[in-house]
């Protein structure tokens, strides 16, 4: 076996950032992997192996209170060696224990067997799920979106109302600068004031948008309007000219997946995530 080495940075230099990328693509040729940026992590280990004069085993990773995500990669003809382990043990010594959480995209076995030997659990999956609004590019450049996506009969910041049919579902837009939306979602009938239902938020990525923290009041649930305010929401970006949704959603939460797929969405990638 060869004699290798494990170097903690807490700051890639250009030319170790350089090496890291290149062994990123690598493996990226050998076989799918996600695209991570390296930039927003903190610490990096790499292995040093005496076969090769470029990392053999590259650790990453950012932590918060409670957990360390990490991301990993081994070159591909250096595999099987137990460097992967290696560096999952250097990172848990010095997090003190510290649950490490590693991604791994569901269709690649090959790193599933890996962090399946390394005494990894498999914790939860995550859908990324899409949905087409226009036949447009999703090229900017040629979007017919003003700035990050406003419409053009509005402010960068205003208050936009719709409503939704027989749900009496009310909806207000709020825009900022940055690309990000806020959508609140109020429910009234003739009798009453109106009541707050929930809100949603996006984040317009050119003609893409993200959605993301949607949620309807518990009190409220099981009434339809969470259908009808996913509705709102779709055809209101649909109108200010985004061409596609893309959103995440726990593999765990049935009704959420089941929502979406009813709506036209359909699941383009599926992350597993292990508990080391």
């Amino acid at each position: 076996m060869s004699d290798t080495h494990i170097e903690h940075i807490t700051e890639l230099s250009e030319t170790q950032a350089a090496a890291v990328r290149a062994l990123e693509e690598t493996c990226r040729n050998y076989h799918a992997c996600p695209d991570f940026p390296w930039e927003d992590y903190t610490d990096v280990w790499v292995l040093w192996s005496e076969d090769t004069s470029d990392p053999a085993a590259v650790l990453a990773a950012i932590a918060s209170p409670d957990e360390v995500e990490c991301i990993a990669m081994t070159a591909p003809e250096l595999r099987r060696r137990g460097f992967f382990t290696e560096l999952l043990d250097a990172a848990a010594d010095f997090f003190d224990d510290t649950d490490l959480i590693l991604p791994a995209k569901s269709d690649d076995a090959e790193t599933r067997l890996a962090l399946e030997a390394a005494g990894a659990e498999k914790l939860s999956t995550e859908y990324r799920m899409e949905k087409k609004l226009t036949a447009g590019t999703e090229d900017a450049s040629s979007s017919p979106v003003k700035g990050p996506g406003v419409p053009e009969e509005t402010d960068a910041r205003s208050e936009q109302a719709s409503r939704a049919g027989s749900a009496g579902l009310t909806m207000a837009v709020d825009n900022d600068e940055g690309g990000t939306r806020t959508y609140t979602f109020s429910v009234s009938d003739t009798a009453e004031p109106a009541e707050y239902a929930g809100l949603c938020r996006t984040l317009q990525e050119g003609a893409s948008a993200c959605f993301y923290d949607f949620e309807i009041d518990e009190k409220l649930r099981g009434k339809g309007l969470g259908r009808a305010a996913l509705s709102l929401v779709l055809e209101h970006l649909r109108s200010a000219g985004t061409h596609k949704v893309f959103l995440h959603v726990s593999g765990d939460n049935l009704p959420a997946v089941r929502l979406y797929e009813k709506a036209g969405f359909t699941v383009t990638e599926a992350m597993n995530y292990y508990l080391y």
